[in-house]
């Protein structure tokens, strides 16, 4: 139900979402075409793989695909850590459909223009 919830709020801000309805379904299909993907928005807490798991696979693939995480509780995963990770942005939940608007829009930036973190 949450899966369609962000589906129709990415569609409404112009975006194609696919969504799957457990990680291990998503990284079997991103194996399949890692190039049909722009961005990877996933919850941090997930059975069987986490979403920090689901990020590790997909970016052993393609580093460069921006990872957005999704967390009731943030303090599971360190700024720093996260971006060693190659993880662009995590956001708290309830995910606001601004903060995620905005947080799509930076991640889908090129390279070159991602502000430094800090």
């Amino acid at each position: 139900a949450l899966g369609e919830v962000a589906k129709k709020l990415i569609a409404r801000l112009g975006y194609h979402p696919v969504v799957f309805q457990n990680s291990e379904a998503a990284w079997e299909a991103f194996q399949q075409d890692p190039l049909a993907y722009d961005v990877l928005v996933s919850d941090l807490t997930m059975p069987a793989m986490t979403g920090v798991d689901l990020a590790r696979h997909v970016l052993s693939l393609r580093p460069t695909l921006p990872v957005i995480l999704t967390s009731g509780n943030n303090d599971m995963l360190a700024t720093v850590e996260m971006h060693e990770l190659g993880i662009r942005e995590l956001l708290s939940k309830p995910v606001d459909h601004i903060a995620l608007a905005h947080s799509l829009a930076r991640a889908l930036q090129p390279l070159e223009k991602q502000p430094v973190p800090l």
